[in-house]
């Protein structure tokens, strides 16, 4: 509901618990992987930042950190994530603090280090970040590059971060056409092959359909997303592709609505919902 409604006063004190809830667990798990793999290079996101900066500097393993949108570097002339209309700076300084706040929350500090005083000084956790000020300097300064996949044409290195941040803006991510293609081939479901028949008919049966999806992020709610695509499809009188993503975009979340049986109608003719797709095979 606070993601839906741009809620972020109510957000965040979700968020940061629910990472104090999780981090024990995570911990273990990121742990175990560790020691299993014995990896030379940790490749952590902002989802595991805190557990790959614990065990970088406990095995002393490099680091890098990625991630598609900068979370980490302080702006005067960029947003943070809490999206206010100006004071980026202070809004990046208050971001900054809840995750200290978090380290030491009491909850999970004694998990922790139950966890990993078999791999290090009993007084590790105690003094990882043990001040504002440190937490400031390893989110300016983390232990890794850090590479944002995102293309530098939409993304300009602000001009007033520190010429020694390390910071590399990569471009877009891609996993190949023939890649894809292989695992689509094989019915991966990561790359919609449980609808690759009904794709291929899709695509035979009519004109080139528009492809609408929003990935990972839920934008309002999942009904009105769904409402805005097949709406806006039908009001251009166009064919169309609909990845369900992380919302989970279906036909049935038009029930109830004015429109419903008008929807159903256009969208059995001309729509085809799928969870997951091969981008590169399905754009020409």
């Amino acid at each position: 509901e606070a993601v839906a409604t741009g809620d972020m006063n109510k957000f965040m004190p979700l968020y940061f618990q629910q990472n104090a809830d999780d981090l024990p667990s995570m911990l273990e798990k990121m742990l175990k992987a560790t020691l299993e793999f014995q990896p030379d290079l940790l490749v952590v996101s902002a989802t595991d930042l805190t557990g790959g900066l614990l065990l970088s500097r406990l095995f002393r393993i490099p680091m890098a950190i990625v991630g598609l949108q900068n979370i980490w570097f302080p702006s005067r002339y960029q947003e943070s994530s809490l999206g206010e209309p100006c004071c980026h700076y202070a809004a990046f300084f208050l971001l900054q603090y809840f995750i200290f706040r978090l380290f030491k929350n009491p909850m999970i500090r004694p998990t922790a280090m139950e966890s990993l005083r078999a791999y290090g000084s009993s007084d590790f956790w105690e003094t990882y970040e043990a001040t504002f000020e440190s937490s400031m300097y390893a989110s300016l300064y983390p232990l890794g590059p850090v590479m944002f996949g995102i293309s530098p044409e939409l993304y300009v290195r602000p001009h007033d971060w520190p010429a020694d941040i390390e910071m590399h803006i990569t471009g877009f991510w891609v996993i190949g056409a023939a890649e894809q293609q292989r695992r689509l081939n094989r019915q991966d479901s990561s790359f919609g092959g449980s609808t690759l028949q009904e794709l291929e008919t899709f695509l035979a049966e009519g004109a080139k359909p528009v492809y609408m999806g929003w990935g990972s992020i839920i934008a309002g709610t999942p009904v009105q997303m769904t409402l805005l695509a097949l709406r806006s499809l039908k009001e251009a009188g166009l064919r169309g592709i609909i990845l369900g993503g992380w919302a989970q975009l279906r036909l049935e979340l038009v029930k109830g609505q004015p429109d419903e049986a008008e929807l159903e109608i256009f969208a059995r003719e001309n729509v085809l919902f799928v969870q997951t797709a091969a981008h590169e095979w399905l754009f020409p």
